[in-house]
Formats: C-alpha cells, sequence, structure tokens
C-alpha cells in the first residue's frame, strides 16, 4: 500500500493508526511516501510506527506513488493499493478490494465519501471525463468505469508490467490517476468500482473550486492566478497533456471550454455590483 503524503503530520498519522486498527497492517506492507514534509512527519512515523517503510523525496502526488510503486516492485509485490491519507477504508474494504483485483486481473476502485459528495468512477465521453452516479451501487456490485479518482484503488501486478510504472515527468500531480487508469484501458484491463468497499474522507481539501467563482469570497487575484497556471502539475496544462494522449490532436479543445467558462464567470464577478452577484 503506497501512501503519498506531505506536511500533514497529524492527518497521516490518523491514517496509520486507523489502517492499524482495522488489522491491515498486520497483512499489508505500508510504504509512506514523503515529498519533503517540515512538521515531522517522518520523525513521528518512525518513532509511532516502525513497521511502515518511509521514502522521502521532493515529490508531488504521482511521483510519490511512483517512488512507492517501484520500492514494492524491487521487494515482489504483485499488488498495490494507491491510498490517500485523508481516506479511511471502512473495515473490510481494503481485504475485499485486494480480493477482487487478484481474482480477476482487473484495476479495481472503492468509493470515496465527504460532505462534499462521492470520489469515484468516471466515464470517457467525446467531450472528456463524466463523473458516474454512484449512488444506486450496492454492496457486492460492479460498475464498469473508464477512470478512476485515485483515493483508493488495487493495481494487479500483472497491470503495472503490462503498463510500466506511471510517467510522473508527464503527469506528476494534477490528472495523474486518470492518465494511469486509461493507460490500464488502452492496454486492455478492464478498470471498475467494487460496491460496498468505501472509505471515508475525512478531510475533503476542494477548497474555491467547490465555491461559484461568480459568488466566491476567495479574492479575484487567487483565482485568476490558478487559471493562468502553466506549470506541469497544475492549472490547465496537465488537462490538454491529458486529453491530448487520449483524445487525439483534437483533444486539446475539450478543457478549453470549461477554461474559457470559469474566465468569463470571473470578469463579470469583477464587472457586477457585489449585491447583484449575492443573488444570482
Amino acid at each position: 500500500m503506497v501512501i503519498p503524503v506531505f506536511n500533514r503530520r497529524e492527518i497521516t498519522l490518523g491514517c496509520l493508526e486507523h489502517l492499524h486498527a482495522i488489522g491491515v497492517m498486520g497483512w499489508c506492507q505500508v510504504v509512506v511516501a514523503d515529498g519533503g514534509s517540515s512538521d515531522g512527519t517522518v520523525q513521528a512515523i518512525r518513532t509511532r510506527f516502525p513497521e511502515v517503510t518511509v521514502l522521502e523525496g521532493r515529490w508531488w502526488w504521482m511521483e510519490g506513488i511512483r517512488a512507492g510503486m517501484e520500492h514494492a516492485q524491487n521487494q515482489g509485490a504483485d499488488m498495490y493499493v494507491w491510498l490517500n491519507d485523508d481516506c479511511r477504508p471502512t473495515a473490510g474494504s481494503v481485504e475485499a478490494l485486494v480480493d477482487r483485483a487478484h481474482t480477476t486481473g482487473h484495476v479495481c476502485g472503492g468509493v470515496t465519501r465527504s460532505p462534499l459528495g462521492a470520489y469515484a468512477g468516471m466515464r470517457k465521453t467525446s467531450f472528456g471525463l463524466r463523473p458516474l452516479d454512484v449512488s444506486a451501487l450496492k454492496p457486492g456490485e460492479v460498475l464498469p468505469v473508464d477512470s478512476l479518482v485515485g483515493n483508493f484503488v488495487a493495481w494487479p501486478g500483472k497491470v503495472v508490467a503490462a503498463t510500466g510504472l506511471p510517467d510522473a515527468v508527464v503527469f506528476p500531480h494534477l490528472c495523474a490517476d486518470h492518465y494511469y487508469t486509461l493507460e490500464a484501458g488502452r492496454h486492455g484491463f478492464p478498470r471498475e468500482l467494487v460496491g460496498g468497499v468505501e472509505a471515508e474522507d475525512v478531510h475533503p481539501d476542494m477548497g474555491w473550486a467547490r465555491q461559484s467563482i461568480l459568488r466566491g469570497d476567495q479574492p479575484v487575484g487567487f483565482v485568476a492566478r490558478w487559471l493562468l497556471q502553466w506549470n506541469p502539475r497544475a492549472g490547465l496544462l496537465p488537462e490538454l497533456r491529458l486529453h491530448r494522449r487520449f483524445w487525439g490532436p483534437a483533444g486539446v479543445l475539450i478543457p478549453l471550454g470549461p477554461w474559457l467558462k470559469k474566465w468569463l464567470l470571473l470578469s463579470l464577478r469583477i464587472v457586477l455590483p457585489k449585491a447583484l452577484r449575492s443573488r444570482l
């Protein structure tokens, strides 16, 4: 199990304590990939959980995932589980997810729930990835998907052997989970959500992204800087790369529509009086 972390000591420790409490550490080797925390995360893990392997580097999310998977691969792992440190799997969910992935050879994901909604599977359409409604997914049922959100996913070793380790240079952070699950599909491996396999997101840090750009309370400059990011880890560039890779050259047009829409909303926010915006 690979858990990428960065400067969230108490959340990370809470995750490890939860995994210990539900018995996962008794049968699963846990690898924490720390991306350069300065809050004492590494020291605290090594003191309280000496059985956990801690890798240290200067990593973003997928860079940490890859480092952990590479370490596990060198140890002869035949199954890899991604888990975010703010996710708390329900008792038996890790076992059920791994068992399903081992039995079928499919890439299997669990449903992560939070007060902001469920993070789960996506369907690939002509206009990009669309979230699937998982409200009716019952325990024991399986829902085929095209892409999985990377909070809680099991990867059989044969999938990793065929696709190779994740390309953390092109996709070091944003869109990385969708890239890798779509890549598995390109190699012929089914992806699916497993009903009843769930985790709770105890720290749904969606920030302003879950707010209305038009009425949101984030400063205009903050939103503008976010929309103008062109680094390889965030902003529009990773979306352009993802859509170019899996939708072809014309795919770069897909994320431009939502991006331009956000700029329009931001422009209206600047022009319209606050009293009027609050009623929209």
